[in-house]
């Protein structure tokens, strides 16, 4: 979510696991655990340099970051898109490749409904399944 990244510090951060201490559903008692892979991890190292545990990575809030995609994509004549749309895909594509399950895990939901929601199974797999079993 653009919210967990944007309040993210290197003190949240450990093995490669990003536990922010605010999250949406923290209200509720949940623990959220947002696994970064090695391109994420470059990231925060390029933008951690001389950042204390405690500071943010990044400056934005998620209002500014939305208007400053807004803007991006209408000086370069492009369809708008959201910040959500990314999570979105890559929960989609998590679930093409590694299942449903995975979906859940990486997306952070407690559901498996949810999940389906958010990660849409691809219409090639049920032929390239099929193609797979001759």
């Amino acid at each position: 979510r653009t919210g967990d990244v944007l309040q993210m510090t290197t003190g949240q951060i450990a093995n490669g696991v990003y536990t922010p201490v605010k999250h949406k559903t923290a209200w509720r008692g949940h623990k959220r655990q947002i696994y970064l892979g090695p391109a994420a991890m470059k990231i925060v190292a390029r933008v951690s340099a001389g950042k204390g545990p405690d500071e943010p990575l990044f400056r934005w809030s998620p209002c500014l970051y939305g208007q400053k995609i807004a803007r991006a994509c209408k000086r370069l004549g492009v369809a708008h898109w959201h910040p959500h749309q990314l999570r979105h895909l890559a929960g989609s594509e998590v679930r093409d490749v590694h299942g449903l399950d995975a979906a859940q895990a990486f997306l952070g939901h407690s559901s498996a409904k949810m999940s389906e929601h958010y990660a849409k199974v691809k219409g090639q797999l049920g032929k390239q399944a099929a193609e797979e079993r001759e």
